[in-house]
């Protein structure tokens, strides 16, 4: 579940927000960008095993392809993922 966004220097990207319920930091990751102007629909990691795995305690984590945006970040740090 990602969603495709408009966001000047990203068009036609798909970015990703890993989360789960009860996630404060991922919430306030959610806001951050959307500060920015990025629509971003969360993925629940808790749905998928894999991706328990994966990301478990390292959430949020934003993707853009094969890029990945662990936190802590900042606006900026979203802002080079994004325009790369």
């Amino acid at each position: 579940m990602g969603v495709a966004i408009v966001y000047p220097g990203a068009m036609s990207k798909s970015v990703i927000l890993y989360t789960r319920d009860g996630c404060g930091l991922c919430e306030q990751a959610s806001a951050m960008a959307s500060s920015l102007g990025v629509d971003i629909a969360p993925k629940d990691i808790s749905r998928s095993v894999e991706l328990l795995e994966r990301y478990g305690t390292s959430i949020p984590v934003l993707a853009v392809g094969e890029r990945e945006l662990f936190w802590p970040f900042r606006p900026d740090d979203i802002r080079d993922l994004l325009d790369s």
